[in-house]
């Protein structure tokens, strides 16, 4: 076969039929490595696109195999970690909370012995050494016959959605409270003021405008209605505001503000629409030229705020005892039950006087 000059004159059918047979091996080697570095190449390129697809996602992108060896992690991993990928499951341990570590890994290795989805919540280290709820889930890879050959799996972070929901479930208990207090404080009322009023009419009237002035006092300080600083010359203009259109000058209020918070609101408002109605029935408000001015000091040393409540020009103030009747006993409770500060009375002939004493932590609360 390899000389200076052709040969292929006098080769025997036997001698020519064993070259064509060793061509087509040579042809078939060829062929199949041709094949073989184009499915490489192939394999190479589908292994670029999936990292750069795995690179771009948002979610942390994880594999390991079925014995539980990692062996590839996105980009995003280290973006979120600071450090490199693990190579066992216990590797992980020090980037989940402690108090979440065990019911993590416990979630795991229950998938891995039954083949399982893994889907569960935990708190893991962020590079800035934050700990931040992610949700972690896994499938498995199998083969024809059912044996998992490999584990595919994302970590997502959900660190503000958990937030936001604890916030919206916090709300709803506060919600739940105070409108448990609202229906006691109104069935409360309606005890005590059936037992003063006999007239039905009057009776409605009462309660209708007592749950009324509740109603302004809740609007105020709700805490979905963006309002920014609530202060309590701002809640004291709310529930004076339907005394304060019979005349200009009629109700007065002075002094510096004080900050106030939503479970102040109620009693605030039973104290000053108690007070409020006593006047416009005995009162200054009674006739036409008495006023009412309410000033607001603020005792820091003590962290109290004094609320001082004077009344000048309505009818002569009679002197002597007097009995405690309803209107006196809700305030009482109002201030000394709920806020934990102290009233005191100074019935004057000019007028009747009423200092309310609060800790200011009690109103803020």
């Amino acid at each position: 076969m390899i000389d200076t000059v052709p040969r292929i004159v006098g080769l025997s059918d036997l001698q020519r039929t064993g070259l064509q047979v060793l061509a087509a091996a040579v042809m078939q080697r060829l062929n199949a490595r041709r094949l073989d570095l184009d499915s490489r190449a192939q394999s190479d390129a589908s292994a670029r696109r999936f990292a750069m697809l795995a690179d771009n996602i948002p979610d942390i992108a994880w594999s390991c195999s079925a014995e539980g060896a990692f062996d590839f992690f996105n980009a995003r991993w280290r973006e979120y970690t600071g450090i490199d990928g693990p190579r066992a499951a216990e590797d992980w341990r020090p980037l989940v909370h402690p108090d979440d570590a065990d019911a993590a890994f416990d979630a795991w290795y229950a998938s891995a012995v039954s083949g399982n989805a893994f889907v569960t919540e935990f708190r893991m280290r962020h590079a800035t050494g934050d700990w931040r709820w992610v949700l972690s889930r896994a499938l498995p890879l199998r083969d024809d016959s059912g044996t998992i050959v490999r584990w595919f799996g994302t970590i997502t972070e959900i660190d503000e959605v958990r937030r936001l929901s604890e916030q919206r479930d916090l709300l709803a208990r506060e919600l739940s409270h105070r409108i448990k207090n609202i229906f006691a404080v109104i069935g409360g009322l309606i005890a005590l003021r059936a037992r003063q009023v006999s007239d039905a009419g009057q009776l409605a009237e009462e309660l209708g405008n007592t749950i009324r002035a509740l109603g302004r006092a809740n609007d105020y300080v709700r805490p979905l209605d963006g309002r920014k600083g609530r202060q309590m010359v701002g809640l004291l203009e709310e529930l004076m505001a339907p005394y304060r259109s019979t005349g200009e000058g009629r109700v007065v209020i002075e002094g510096v503000d004080c900050p106030i918070g939503a479970r102040a609101a109620t009693p605030l408002a039973l104290v000053f629409h108690e007070l409020a109605t006593n006047a416009a029935k005995y009162g200054a408000l009674s006739n036409d030229s008495g006023t009412i001015t309410l000033g607001i000091t603020i005792d820091a040393p003590r962290g109290e705020c004094h609320v001082r409540w004077r009344e000048r020009g309505g009818p002569p103030v009679p002197q002597g005892e007097r009995s405690e009747g309803f209107g006196s006993r809700l305030v009482k409770m109002s201030v000394e039950a709920q806020l934990n500060g102290r009233i005191e009375r100074r019935w004057r002939p000019e007028g009747i006087e009423v200092e309310l004493v609060i800790p200011r932590a009690s109103l803020a609360d």
